[in-house]
């Protein structure tokens, strides 16, 4: 959070609390409609324990357009990636002040921030509450749903292939870093051998 907002400490403290029981109660559990078992997200559990889970709370940014909102995620992203790129290493910037009327706009600036993290070895992920990204194992459910709108970052990882085999230069970077894993047969998901298959055959690798 920038030093020089007047923001009620009241304020912060409550949307601290609401992410932090979002990150416990939702994100840190299973759910019944994900397509599989396990955690929503088999990261966060492990980075709350070992506090490697960081919060930016960014009340200088209102959502008026795409790129003041883009600027902001690029600034974190930039200081998240000068860190040890430790799996369990996640960074959640959160804007408590877009208005609902704006929170579509974090779904705008997306794709092209997800073009960005995948080029330095990240992933990212965008979330607010009217969110419709669907889960991979279950297009029904929409499982990107927050009490704030925020983007969620952290370091690629071998499971990402789900993420990564629809563009070219985002499996070129997920290749490079897990390809030998696959090759070695050192992936036993069945489901993630399959993607990496299937994107192999898309860009026409031997």
């Amino acid at each position: 959070m920038r030093k020089d907002l007047a923001v009620l400490p009241g304020t912060v403290d409550q949307d601290i609390r609401r992410v932090l029981m979002w990150l416990d109660d939702y994100v840190s559990a299973p759910h019944p409609d994900l397509g599989r078992s396990g955690d929503v997200c088999p990261f966060v559990r492990v980075a709350r324990m070992r506090r490697h889970a960081t919060l930016a709370l960014r009340y200088d940014v209102e959502g008026g357009s795409g790129d003041e909102v883009a600027e902001a995620v690029r600034e974190e992203m930039g200081e998240f990636s000068q860190q040890v790129p430790a799996q369990t290493t996640t960074r959640i910037v959160v804007f408590p002040a877009i208005p609902d009327q704006c929170w579509e706009v974090v779904d705008e600036v997306y794709s092209e921030l997800k073009d960005e993290a995948v080029g330095q070895g990240l992933m990212i992920g965008q979330f607010h509450p009217r969110c419709r990204e669907p889960a991979v194992r279950n297009p029904a459910f929409p499982v990107s749903r927050s009490p704030l709108p925020l983007f969620a970052l952290r370091w690629m990882a071998v499971h990402d292939i789900l993420f990564l085999g629809d563009r070219k230069h985002w499996f070129d970077r997920y290749r490079a870093r897990f390809g030998t894993q696959h090759q070695n047969g050192r992936v036993s998901d069945p489901l993630l051998r399959e993607r990496y298959a299937e994107a192999l055959r898309r860009y026409d690798y031997r």
